[in-house]
Formats: structure tokens, C-alpha cells, sequence
């Protein structure tokens, strides 16, 4: 399967799609979106694997700003920060809508007055800390636990192992609740050599929970 933009010409596709033996996809979306599409009951493991970390991926995603466009204010995911990534308001004020509306395109700067006005004073900080690129630059969902903007499977095991960390933490857990946590884990229709990669991943956290924040 291989899609090409818009402005890539027939005869270019059909030369590339020739030499490489792929197959243009008509309806990319079918292929391509996995946070829509549901688990079917033959659903191969590999399939039914991915599905069950769009949770988890879902959540670890966030927008990069570019031109605005694409970003809903009030519903995406677009401050920075690893916790916290949608605007919290009580009113949703309908005339603006998207990112670049908060945006002055000929100074491509934040329309400080108007943000200050929409949101409290840190939240507006938030906003206004987000560096703009040019306008031609396209709005970018990334994954917010790498500086690079990358989803590694090693990267996605520390967020979730550090997600459940934290919660043990916050709860005052004893050391059966982590048992509890490894059991879950080895119990998982995973691969062995996943598991333990997984257990590596976190093993520095138990049973001291400061391992946590020297990692």
C-alpha cells in the first residue's frame, strides 16, 4: 500500500507503485485508522496487540502547533506538558474555534488580548509560551514523552509503567500491590521477551518509589 499527496501526478504514482510492486489505496483511512476501527472476533493477535495500546497511545498524544488550523481550542489535546494537555473551561465561547484563530498571521504571534481574555492567567501562560512556526508549517500530532516527537515501543512501556508508578505512589501502595502489578503482567498474551523488557523497564522502581524520579 502506498498513498502519495495530492499534487503527485498519475503517471508519477504509476511509475513508483510499478517499481516498488505495491498497491495504491484507494480509501487509506480503512488501513491507516486504528483509533475508530473495532476488534473483530477473528482479529489476528498482532491486530488485537495494537488495538489494545490505543489507550494508552491516545493519551500519550498531543498537538505541535503550526499553522493552527487543524486544532480544535476547546476539544484537542495542544498544551504542552506531559499531564493536563486540554484547555479546562466552564464556557466554550463558539466564535472561536480553532488554534489559528488565537493566532495574528502577519506577525505570527499569539493575539495576546484575546487569549488573556478566553482563559485564566495559566492558562493563557501556557499558550502563550508555544513557539510558532511559519504559516506554511502544518499542525503535527506527536507523541509528548520524547522530545523528538516519537513513539517508541520502549517509550510507550515507560509511560505506562510510569503511569502506574505514580498511581502506587499517590495511593501509598505496599509491596502486594507491585506483586500484583507483575503478576498482571506476566499473565499478559504477550511475547516472553516483551514481558521481560517490560519488567527490566520498571524493575528500578520497586520497591523504592524515589527510583521513580532518578530515572
Amino acid at each position: 500500500m502506498e498513498v502519495f499527496g495530492a499534487n503527485v501526478e498519475p503517471a508519477v504514482k504509476d511509475l513508483v507503485t510499478g517499481i516498488l510492486g505495491v498497491q495504491l489505496a484507494a480509501n487509506p483511512e480503512k488501513y491507516l485508522d486504528i483509533f475508530s476501527t473495532k476488534v473483530g472476533t477473528y482479529s489476528s493477535f498482532t491486530w488485537k496487540s495494537i488495538c489494545s495500546a490505543r489507550e494508552l497511545i491516545v493519551d500519550g498524544l498531543v498537538w505541535r502547533i503550526g499553522n493552527g488550523n487543524s486544532v480544535n481550542i476547546w476539544n484537542d489535546p495542544w498544551l504542552p506538558s506531559h499531564d493536563q494537555n486540554r484547555l479546562s473551561v466552564q464556557t466554550i465561547n463558539p466564535a472561536w474555534v480553532t488554534v489559528n484563530h488565537l493566532i495574528d498571521t502577519e506577525t505570527n504571534t499569539w493575539k495576546s488580548e484575546i487569549v488573556r481574555r478566553l482563559f485564566d492567567e495559566g492558562q493563557s501562560n501556557r499558550i502563550l509560551s508555544i513557539p510558532l512556526a511559519c504559516q506554511d508549517t502544518q499542525d503535527m500530532l506527536v507523541w509528548k514523552h520524547e522530545a523528538s516527537g516519537q513513539y517508541s515501543v520502549k517509550s510507550g512501556y515507560r509511560a505506562l509503567v510510569t503511569d502506574y508508578m505514580l498511581t502506587c505512589s499517590n495511593n501509598y501502595y505496599n509491596t502486594e500491590d507491585y506483586k500484583y502489578f507483575y503478576n498482571l503482567l506476566w499473565e499478559l498474551h504477550i511475547p516472553g521477551k516483551i514481558k521481560i523488557h517490560a519488567w527490566r523497564t520498571c524493575s528500578n522502581f520497586v520497591p523504592h518509589n524515589t527510583n521513580l524520579f532518578q530515572r
